[in-house]
């Protein structure tokens, strides 16, 4: 079973988190405030989903340190918009 973790919880991550587990997945939704659930979260995810807007606590939310939680097969699914990802910690 695939852990699948949204990354907020308002229409559009609560309806994706709904498809998801509807596919069979573990579905984990988690705030991007509570830092120690998130970075427990992400250590389990084999999908992460971004539903956030962007804000002062939010912006460059996704690092090199977000990203190195991540176990290297997870699939990583941005749909924020604005500074939210450090696009240079992805290459």
């Amino acid at each position: 079973e695939s852990v699948f973790v949204v990354i907020g919880g308002g229409a559009t991550g609560t309806a994706v988190a709904t498809a998801a587990g509807a596919l069979g997945a573990d579905v984990r939704v988690v705030s991007a405030r509570n830092r120690p659930a998130l970075d427990d979260a992400l250590a389990e995810a084999d999908f992460v989903s971004l539903h956030i807007p962007l804000a002062a606590e939010t912006e460059r939310l996704v690092d090199a340190s977000f990203l190195s939680r991540l176990k290297p097969s997870c699939c990583f699914i941005n749909t924020a918009r604005g500074p939210i990802v450090d696009e240079g910690a992805l290459l």
